[in-house]
C-alpha cells in the first residue's frame, strides 16, 4: 500500500473491504438491542416491585397516631425508591464483548506462563554449566531449544493478544459514540438543559476515549495474580520460609495501589464534574455572547470560568501527586522484595546462596516486578472506565421524547417530524 500511494493517488476502489466485525453499523445495533433489553427488563422489574409495595402497603392496619404513621410512609418510600432497579451499561458491554475480552486475556495469560518457564529452564542450564560431565549432552541441546521455543511463544501471545485488545477497544468506542449519538436524536428539552452540547462533546471525545485506552492493560487483571502465585510456588523450593519476605513486600504494594486507586477514582470523579461545569458554561457565554457584550459581563464570566479551572488544576496536581506515589512504591517494591527475602535467607538458612538460587530469584522477581509496574495503569484504567461508564449512563438514562408525539414519514424515508 505504501509504494502504491507512492506510485499513484489512490482511491477507494484501492483501499480493502472492512472487515464485518469491525464495521460500526454491527456494535451499534448490538449494543443499542441489549442496552433496550435492559431498559424493558429493569421497567418490568421495577413494576413487579411496585405491584407487590402497593399490595403490602394496602394490606397494613392504619394506625391511631398521624405522625408515626407520615414517618413510617416515608421512610418506606426511601427503601422503596433505593430498591428500584436501573439499567447497567456496563453489564450491556460484557453481555456484548465480554467472551472477546476473556480470550484475549487467556492468550495473554498463555504468554505469562510462558514467560514464568524462563526461569525453570535458566535453572536448569545453570546445572548443566557447572556440571562438566553433562555439558555436551543431549539435554542440554533440549533445554537450550526449548529456552528459544518459550520465549518465541511469549513473544507471539503477547503482541497477538495486544493486538486483538485494540480491536475490542475500537469496536467499544465505536459502540459508545453511535449510542450516544443515537440518545441525542431522541432527548427531550429538559434533559438538553442537563447535558448540553458540550457536555455530550466531552462524554464523545474525552470518556470515550479514556476508556478505548484503558483496554490496553485491561488484559493484565488476571494475570497479575497468576504471576505472582505461580512465581511465589517456584521460589519455595530453594528459598524456603525466607520467601515470606517477598510476600510481605507484594501485599503491601498490593494493598497501597488499593488505597491509591480509591484516591484516584474521586479525583478523575471531580475532575470529571468540574470540566463538565466549565464546558456547560462555555456553551452558554457562547450562545449569550451578544448579552455579555452589551451589558459587560466579560469580567465577571471570565472569573467565573477562571474560579472553576483553578479548582480543576488543583484536582490534577493532587492526581500528579497520587500518580508519583504509586510510581515510587511500584518501583521499589522489586528491590524491597528482593532484600527482605536475602536477607531472612542469610540469618535462618543452613545452605549457601548460590548461583542457581540467586539466577532462579532474580529471574522470578523480574518477571513479577513487570506486572507490579503495570499495576497503577491497570488500576487507573479501571478507575477512568468506572466513572466514564457512570457519566455515559447518567445521560442515557436522561428523558427522551415521547414517542407518541412523533411522527414518521414514510414518504420521504428519512427524518421525521414532532406532533403536537
Amino acid at each position: 500500500m505504501i509504494i502504491l500511494c507512492y506510485k499513484q493517488t489512490i482511491t477507494k476502489a484501492n483501499l480493502w473491504n472492512q472487515e464485518q466485525d469491525l464495521k460500526a453499523e454491527k456494535n451499534i445495533t448490538g449494543l443499542q438491542s441489549l442496552w433496550k433489553s435492559e431498559e424493558l427488563r429493569c421497567a418490568h422489574r421495577n413494576f413487579q416491585h411496585n405491584v407487590s409495595y402497593l399490595k403490602e402497603y394496602k394490606g397494613k392496619e392504619p394506625s391511631d397516631e398521624e405522625t408515626s404513621l407520615l414517618h413510617e410512609n416515608i421512610s418506606n418510600d426511601d427503601d422503596h425508591l433505593k430498591k428500584a432497579a436501573v439499567p447497567s451499561l456496563t453489564s450491556c458491554l460484557i453481555k456484548l464483548y465480554g467472551f472477546e475480552w476473556l480470550r484475549s486475556s487467556l492468550l495473554y495469560l498463555l504468554g505469562c506462563g510462558a514467560t514464568l518457564l524462563n526461569p525453570i529452564i535458566l535453572r536448569e542450564i545453570i546445572h548443566q554449566v557447572e556440571n562438566v560431565e553433562e555439558r555436551r549432552t543431549l539435554k542440554s541441546v533440549l533445554l537450550a531449544v526449548l529456552f528459544y521455543v518459550v520465549s518465541q511463544m511469549n513473544c507471539f501471545c503477547f503482541q497477538h493478544s495486544e493486538q486483538m485488545m485494540l480491536r475490542l477497544a475500537l469496536k467499544v468506542k465505536t459502540s459508545l459514540i453511535g449510542i450516544i449519538y443515537h440518545k441525542c436524536l431522541k432527548s427531550s428539552n429538559s434533559s438538553k438543559k442537563d447535558f448540553t452540547t458540550g457536555e455530550i462533546l466531552s462524554l464523545v471525545s474525552v470518556d470515550c476515549q479514556r476508556i478505548q485506552d484503558s483496554f490496553a492493560f485491561s488484559q493484565s487483571l488476571m494475570s497479575i495474580l497468576f504471576i505472582v502465585a505461580i512465581g511465589i510456588y517456584e521460589l519455595w523450593e530453594p528459598l524456603g520460609i525466607s520467601l515470606f519476605g517477598c510476600v510481605i513486600a507484594i501485599i503491601t504494594a498490593a494493598v497501597t495501589n488499593v488505597l491509591f486507586g480509591k484516591i484516584r477514582q474521586n479525583y478523575f470523579g471531580d475532575i470529571l464534574a468540574l470540566k463538565g461545569r466549565r464546558v456547560k458554561l462555555f456553551d452558554e457565554i457562547v450562545k449569550g455572547i451578544k448579552i455579555i457584550k452589551m451589558y459587560a459581563w466579560e469580567v465577571f464570566y471570565t472569573e467565573k470560568v477562571s474560579s472553576i479551572r483553578t479548582k480543576e488544576i488543583e484536582i490534577i496536581i493532587k492526581l500528579i501527586k497520587v500518580a508519583a506515589g504509586e510510581g515510587v512504591n511500584n518501583n521499589i517494591t522489586p528491590f524491597l522484595m528482593n532484600f527482605f527475602m536475602v536477607l531472612i535467607y542469610s540469618f535462618i538458612a543452613t545452605h549457601p546462596y548460590d548461583a542457581q538460587r540467586a539466577f532462579l530469584a532474580l529471574s522470578v522477581v523480574n518477571v513479577v516486578r513487570g506486572q507490579l509496574t503495570l499495576m497503577p495503569f491497570v488500576i487507573g484504567g479501571v478507575v477512568q472506565t468506572v466513572v466514564s461508564l457512570g457519566r455515559i449512563q447518567s445521560f442515557l438514562l436522561s428523558e427522551e421524547v415521547d414517542a407518541s408525539n412523533v411522527q414518521q414519514e414514510s414518504e420521504l424515508g428519512y427524518g421525521g417530524s414532532l406532533g403536537g
